[in-house]
């Protein structure tokens, strides 16, 4: 292009630096676009997007909605390696319960990590409880408390309640500062015991000269006894009682220990408090009775227990009411007879206004803190059974789903309690059936854990108004898994007609769980709709675990499978032989057990108590037929695995029974050389310089 005559133009200097200026400022402007793109970006990714947003996450719901757990994981797998921390939380539900996935501990804690580590509340929740349980993870309660605190701070319902309980529980100190006061304190050592429900720690601690009834003076700490109620550790209350505990010890609240566990409605403690010595007439400090608090549940079987045990059925409150007015107050007609006749006295009959106006005046004169934890007149109506009084509180307004501080409605606390008239009237006022509750559980759910009467009837009731059958809760645990603590063939029947469906992992987890627990009623019911052999061979290896033995003696006369494995992959015999239990040892012989029969790593029964030295349980093997040279894993003998652990008394035996003692491992190593790689120099002489006699050419058999 041309320059136009009579036009002033830049010098080359002036030019370049007009150039330059426009060159910056083109860099400045682009700089501030790309600062914005960036900033836009940033804040895109730091939104959380709900996971009802993504199309792979909706995709795994319906797959779990028609229980294709399998399809779900690979879908959850596949978004958790982009990234997405709902799909790592729920990965790691899928190890924790073993839903999809062979059940692992350890890869649960490792998703639930990563998603925690994105601030998913769930997962920080999900796992602390693996590491205040030692799941998957080594015990750190440390740790526990500030994952379930950083959940808390998040808004997570359950997070809060658990750190104020762990907070209460004195759970403060860092896990490391924890564990060397464990280790020097056998007091300290005990409590942590029975919170983790460890017996054998905890008899440990008893032995290392933890107080059984607390040190003296001491007024900060729980009680033993009292913590072990209050976390519902029945075998530990034996271990405390068998080693002389005071049954009629007292609470810091002055309530008896026997009050506290009829309120956990523990009918297992209460008897054992009982039989143990426990005063059945002793007073709160506010003048209630054990009686009178097991007639305000209605509680029945022990009302039973605590009549046969000299409960005075006519000791009354300051103001005249008995057991048998209370168990008629909270909705227990039948169980307000049972009293009257027993010999308790009553009063007239309180009209609805009167009891509401009593429920409001006590919550009035509570404290504060009080106040904050008492139920909602409404729930506190639904949770007696009060269908008056609650039908008053809703002519007058009252949310029918407000939530109790536990985060339950009145629906969840008649359910609980088997108040069919309640769950009537709340359904009738418009309460959802799915309504969910503490633990994201439901009414039906609830209704399916209560061993209360009447709980059938609010089964089949809600089932009528629509809940969902098909429901899983906050852990993704089904109906099923509620059906453990309070089924009946009724119930089920109930739960099939309705659709309701359940795998083989659940009702086998159900089975052991209701039978290690001893709940005849429910393992009678779920055996019903157990189908696989496993299944039905685990609810003998949780009784024989749990020590229920009466479960025990009548799952041994149904006639089941007693060499199908368990869900764990030991057969009961192998259970009662870890357990060292020679007298169910000789029941399960007895009614058909294969000695020999191995578990998944091969191991046998008599190896598995050659190994741990258990000298009866070898003999009783024996004495049943047991092949005394049995390979098991890594091709060991029972007379390899008892010699490297320095057995001597088991070698002995096993010896006598003609043991091949040249027999090599998968290593070369004949049971004399191991014994003596592990230092049992006595034992590897025994065997070296053992001389076979009459008995062990003919044998011993």
């Amino acid at each position: 292009m041309g320059l136009r005559p009579g036009t002033a133009y830049p010098s080359a200097m002036t030019a370049s630096r007009m150039l330059r200026a426009a060159l910056f400022i083109s860099l400045l402007s682009l700089a501030g676009t790309m600062a914005a793109g960036s900033a836009g970006a940033a804040k895109a990714a730091d939104r959380k997007i709900p996971a009802a947003e993504d199309p792979a996450l909706a995709a795994a719901r319906d797959a779990v909605r028609v229980r294709d757990f399998e399809k779900a994981v690979r879908i959850w797998r596949e978004a958790a390696r982009r990234g997405n921390p709902r799909a790592r939380y729920r990965l790691g539900v899928a190890y924790r319960s073993g839903r999809g996935v062979e059940q692992d501990n350890a890869k649960a804690a490792y998703w639930f990590g990563k998603a925690a580590s994105s601030g998913d509340p769930d997962a920080q929740y999900a796992l602390g409880k693996l590491y205040e349980k030692g799941l998957g993870v080594k015990a750190d309660r440390g740790r526990a408390m500030e994952l379930i605190g950083d959940a808390a701070r998040a808004g997570h319902r359950e997070a809060r309640k658990a750190l104020a309980r762990m907070q209460r529980s004195g759970a403060r100190a860092p896990s490391g500062a924890r564990s060397s006061t464990t280790q020097r304190d056998p007091r300290e050592a005990l409590a942590q015991a029975i919170r983790l429900g460890n017996t054998e720690a905890a008899r440990d601690a008893i032995a290392r000269g933890a107080p059984v009834n607390g040190a003296p003076g001491d007024t900060r700490h729980w009680r033993p006894l009292l913590l072990a109620i209050d976390r519902e550790r029945a075998e530990i209350v034996d271990l405390l009682l068998k080693r002389r505990a005071d049954p009629n010890q007292t609470s810091r609240l002055g309530e008896p220990a026997l009050i506290v566990a009829i309120r956990s409605q523990q009918r297992r403690i209460v008897r054992r408090l009982l039989r143990a010595g426990a005063n059945a007439n002793t007073p709160s400090t506010r003048g209630d009775r054990p009686l009178m608090e097991a007639a305000r549940l209605g509680l029945a079987p022990i009302v039973e227990d605590l009549l046969a045990a000299g409960a005075d059925p006519t000791a009354t409150l300051e103001n005249g009411i008995s057991a048998a007015d209370l168990a008629r107050r909270f909705g227990f007609e039948g169980l307000a007879h049972r009293l009257r006749r027993a010999g308790a006295p009553t009063i007239e009959r309180e009209t609805d206004a009167d009891r509401l106006a009593a429920l409001e005046s006590n919550r009035r004169n509570r404290s504060r803190e009080e106040q904050e934890e008492s139920l909602p007149p409404i729930v506190e109506a639904a949770r007696r059974g009060d269908d008056g009084l609650l039908r008053q509180i809703l002519a007058a307004g009252a949310d029918a789903s407000t939530l109790d501080p536990a985060g339950d409605s009145a629906l969840h606390r008649a359910a609980d309690h088997g108040h069919v008239e309640v769950v009537r009237a709340l359904l009738e006022a418009g309460v959802d059936p799915d309504l969910r509750g503490s633990d994201e559980t439901t009414a039906l759910m609830r209704a399916l854990a209560s061993t209360a009467k009447g709980s059938d009837d609010v089964v089949e009731l809600l089932l009528d108004r629509g809940a969902d059958p098909h429901l899983r809760d906050r852990l993704s645990a089904g109906m099923i898994r509620y059906a453990a603590e309070g089924a009946t063939s009724r119930k089920l029947r109930l739960l099939q007609e309705a659709g309701g469906s359940w795998s083989d992992l659940d009702t086998g987890d159900a089975l052991a769980r209701a039978s290690s627990e001893g709940r005849m009623t429910a393992v009678r019911a779920l055996l019903e709709v157990t189908e696989k052999n496993s299944n039905r061979a685990a609810a003998i290896c949780g009784a024989i675990s749990a020590e229920q033995d009466e479960i025990l003696d009548a799952l041994l006369g149904l006639g089941l499978d007693l060499d199908a494995p368990c869900s764990d992959g030991r057969t009961p015999l192998m259970a009662a032989t870890q357990a060292n239990r020679p007298e169910v040892i000789d029941k399960l012989l007895a009614a058909g057990a294969n000695p020999d029969r191995s578990t998944r790593n091969g191991d046998s029964p008599l190896i598995a108590a050659a190994s741990r030295g258990y000298l009866e349980v070898v003999e009783r093997l024996l004495e049943a037929g047991a092949d005394v040279d049995q390979r098991g894993a890594r091709r060991m003998t029972a007379l390899m695995g008892a010699a490297s652990n320095g057995r001597k008394d088991v070698v002995r035996l096993l010896l006598e029974n003609r043991a091949d003692r040249r027999m090599r491992s998968d290593s070369g190593d004949t049971a004399l050389k191991l014994a003596r790689a592990a230092g049992h120099e006595d034992v590897a002489t025994m065997i070296e310089e053992f001389k076979p006699g009459w008995s062990n050419w003919f044998g011993t058999r």
